[in-house]
């Protein structure tokens, strides 16, 4: 009989062991850094910016399994205060290099190095890093906004790319076009795409899509 019970308090122990590695995406902010992390939380990013410019010399003495985080939280301060990321050049190279285990955070890492890129304008791996990153992001709901630039930017450099099918298939995924699309059929109205070749070319699109349509959705 105590053979027995030890058998099954090990069996459970090993289920709740195995249930809190599912559960766990990597080591959590350090404690330090928690601030930013709420700042940019409630949409403060120049406080948050100026809070992590005070830390930044720290980042380097924070352990490395939860260093990471830290770079990543310092990327997006900058970049969500639309600050250069040339900064954190080297630390999410460091962080891409070395840090494998948390899923979630490599997403947002392969996202600032791809945001980086794109601030360089370097086209063809920009393209990849972007894509690389929505591989990820797209399987957790909260990540909206990163989503819905990467299709927006993916869009842009597929058109500069001269490959149209990919960059329409991103814009409509950035403005979500065919579920606002099925809510007003839904709702009664008829929907039309309309093309446009350019800029030039859409203002003309929009006037005649005004002459034909009681919405417009842009």
């Amino acid at each position: 009989m105590r053979k027995r019970l030890v058998t099954c308090f090990i069996g459970i122990l090993f289920c709740l062991t195995a249930c809190q590695k599912k559960t766990v995406t990597g080591e959590p902010t350090p404690k330090r850094y928690r601030p930013v992390e709420a700042l940019l939380a409630r949409h403060q990013p120049d406080s948050a910016y100026n809070l992590m410019r005070t830390l930044e010399p720290n980042l380097f003495e924070i352990p490395e399994k939860n260093r990471y985080h830290a770079y990543a939280l310092w990327a997006q301060a900058l970049d969500d205060a639309n600050e250069s990321l040339i900064p954190c050049e080297m630390l999410l190279a460091e962080a891409l290099a070395f840090h494998q285990e948390d899923d979630y955070l490599r997403g947002k890492i392969l996202y600032y190095q791809a945001r980086l890129l794109d601030e360089k304008r370097f086209i063809p791996p920009v393209i990849d890093y972007y894509l690389r990153a929505l591989q990820i992001l797209k399987n957790y709901p909260e990540e909206k906004h990163r989503l819905s630039v990467i299709y927006n930017r993916t869009g842009y450099y597929y058109l500069q790319t001269t490959e149209p099918d990919k960059a329409k298939e991103a814009f409509l995924n950035a403005y979500q076009v065919d579920t606002v699309k099925a809510a007003l059929e839904d709702l009664g109205y008829t929907c039309e795409y309309y093309a446009f070749s350019d800029s030039n070319d859409l203002s003309s699109v929009t006037t005649t899509a005004a002459s034909e349509s009681d919405v417009i959705y842009v």
